[in-house]
């Protein structure tokens, strides 16, 4: 099953999977984040066994969380499309990049509360494998630059400890890189993202092409804006509550 035959046939719109993205994200950091908060969320539902090889007990917070494996895999497809189809790709990294930064403190308070620089937010991430995809495209014809520039990009993402770190930017190259062949990007993202991000490869695998329902400069920064802003919310939650 490839991307293009998925294309070509009815399916799910960008906005679609920008919601389901943002979505399980905000369900991934509600468990996360508010666990202290919410003690029943790590209370066990019922035990899954499998005899004489694993035990689990199953709580709501593991639920959650797992739910919450589809967001990121789905956050890389959708920047890649970005990456694809926009008509001004330095202010497509410029967004990025403002939202790295004005998520910068909500994304410190909610994880150390306060400032700190032990861990940066997932759009440093997205902002490096955007610059990873223009590294690739600027160097595909001098394979020995294009490969040193990567390995110095991943250097960068390990030493920032970015959200996902060399395997968030190296996966979002993969997608661009091998973006025919679903079900290489489908194994490898399980692999890197767990089990649990399968739902995403269904679904990118339904993609139709379609921008969808989000469309206009509000909206579309209003997705931006949902990352720093449910951060300080789930912080002020996590306040009102200790």
């Amino acid at each position: 099953m490839t991307l293009e035959t998925a294309q070509a046939k009815p399916g799910v719109s960008g906005s679609v999977l920008k919601t389901v993205a943002i979505v399980t994200m905000l369900i991934d950091h509600l468990a996360f984040f508010l666990r202290g908060q919410i003690p029943f969320l790590t209370n066990t539902l019922f035990t899954l066994s499998i005899p004489n090889i694993t035990s689990k007990e199953i709580t709501l917070y593991y639920i959650m969380r797992s739910v919450g494996r589809i967001a990121f895999p789905l956050f890389c497809f959708l920047l890649v499309e970005g990456w694809k189809h926009s008509s001004n790709r330095f202010r497509y990294g410029l967004c990025l990049l403002i939202g790295a930064i004005v998520s910068e403190y909500p994304f410190d308070l909610v994880n150390f509360g306060g400032l700190s620089f032990k861990h940066q937010n997932v759009f440093f991430t997205l902002f490096l494998g955007l610059i990873g995809l223009w590294l690739y495209d600027r160097f595909r014809d001098i394979r020995v630059i294009q490969a040193l520039t990567l390995i110095a990009l991943f250097v960068v993402a390990f030493f920032l400890k970015t959200d996902y770190s060399i395997k968030g930017v190296a996966f979002i190259l993969l997608i661009y890189v091998a973006q025919t062949e679903l079900l290489v990007i489908g194994f490898i993202g399980c692999v890197l993202f767990q089990i649990a991000s399968f739902p995403a490869y269904l679904l990118i695998g339904f993609y139709n092409g379609e921008r969808g329902y989000i469309k206009g400069p509000v909206l579309k920064y209003a997705f931006y804006a949902f990352y720093p802003v449910h951060l300080m919310v789930i912080y002020l939650i996590q306040q009102a509550f200790s």
